[in-house]
């Protein structure tokens, strides 16, 4: 019985200590470019962007 309560106290202590982890969550990067736009391609979210509304050529067609 006293493996089973040391084994449940512990699997306590590991869920909290998960539990208060905190999420650092970065800014958004600081590029020398005129727009860009960062968009996670399964969900479609936008995640990041600077400018995005204005339309530019693209870079290169023919690669």
């Amino acid at each position: 019985m006293n493996i089973l309560k040391k084994f449940v106290f512990t699997l306590f202590i590991f869920q909290a200590n998960i539990s208060l982890a905190q999420t650092i969550i970065p800014s958004s990067p600081e590029i020398n470019v005129e727009s860009y736009i960062l968009m996670d391609a399964s969900t479609g979210k936008i995640i990041a962007s600077g400018n995005p509304d204005s339309q530019i050529e693209p870079a290169s067609m023919t690669r």
